[in-house]
């Protein structure tokens, strides 16, 4: 399986087990996350597998974010790469996601701050 939906206290993680976000797998993977999305849960997007990200896998989880804010939740990017972290430095991503080193330190920076 490329993904795995987690819950946990005061979130959903989608931990990522890909080694690639793109065309094929991206829009899939986003709408697992569909139901939390709608009830306005906050989302941890771990990427600690992920490898690379192409135009399609970054424009899903700007869509991601997009959403999950406009419901009211909150969104936390967790454990990306090096390559991916290059890639989302290089697009200024952090200024509409947080990005943590780690699903520990995304979990605790939610607004309710439940580290599970």
């Amino acid at each position: 399986m490329e993904y795995e939906l987690v819950e946990r206290p005061g979130a959903v993680v989608l931990k990522i087990s890909a080694q690639t976000m793109d065309q094929d797998n991206a829009p899939r993977m986003v709408a697992a996350l569909g139901p939390a999305v709608s009830a306005g849960r906050s989302v941890v997007l771990d990427l600690s597998s992920v490898r690379f990200v192409n135009s399609a896998g970054l424009g899903a989880i700007v869509s991601l974010v997009r959403d999950v804010g406009k419901r009211g939740g909150a969104i936390r990017i967790c454990s990306p790469q090096p390559t991916v972290k290059a890639l989302f430095a290089m697009v200024h991503l952090e200024s509409i996601a947080s990005i943590d080193a780690d699903l520990a330190a995304a979990l605790e920076a939610l607004p309710d701050g439940h580290g599970g």
